[in-house]
């Protein structure tokens, strides 16, 4: 079995082989997130979209598509320290939307099972750091500095106590985001040991 090929269990559900659970596994984060982009559209808040939770959603449900592993590692990290800071982030900033909900609670119950099946990787807090400060660099560029999105513009709504500068909130993020993807994945790998293939 090649290393980057997901193994999906064959559950014995009628006509719902393992091929029509990868399409339904990978269908489902995607209408997630595709869901909350157009309510958030509707609000005139498109770029929240590039909150890396929720571009960790529509990575998660690529890796369920593709039965690409990595993809479902390194997302499972951000989706999973995305649910203290979607909370935060409600009672500072953002009024509540059902789709968030589902984008949030929804991807991180689809990725626990992936992290199940495939285990966690040994690089992916790498990778789910990479991609942070590139959908960081993009929220900067593409986004209303009003939705401060991956705070990419501002200091974080909340800790204008601790922070005094934007550039020291930012290099504070910089160096710890990769030792909290990396606690994280330990954490991970020890709360949910891989299946046993066999």
């Amino acid at each position: 079995m090649k290393k980057n090929v997901l193994y999906l269990p064959d559950f014995d559900l009628g006509e719902l082989t393992v091929e029509g659970w990868k399409r339904f596994l990978g269908i489902l984060p995607l209408m997630f997130t595709v869901t909350h982009f157009l309510e958030s559209w509707k609000w005139g808040q498109a770029g929240n979209i590039l909150w890396v939770c929720h571009v960790s959603g529509a990575i998660l449900g690529l890796g369920f598509l593709l039965r690409n592993k990595e993809l479902i590692q390194m997302s499972s990290l951000w989706i999973a320290i995305g649910i203290p800071l979607w909370i935060i982030d409600l009672a500072y900033t953002h009024p509540w939307l059902l789709t968030s909900f589902f984008s949030h609670i929804g991807n991180f119950t689809l990725s626990i099972f992936g992290i199940y099946i495939v285990g966690t990787g040994k690089y992916a807090w790498v990778y789910s750091s990479l991609y942070f400060y590139a959908f960081q660099l993009l929220a900067r560029i593409f986004t209303d500095p009003k939705l401060n999105v991956n705070v990419s513009h501002r200091i974080y709504d909340g800790t204008s106590s601790v922070f005094t500068s934007y550039w020291t909130q930012w290099l504070v993020i910089f160096f710890t985001v990769p030792v909290g993807l990396w606690i994280v994945n330990r954490g991970l790998s020890v709360a949910i040991p891989k299946r046993k293939q066999g």
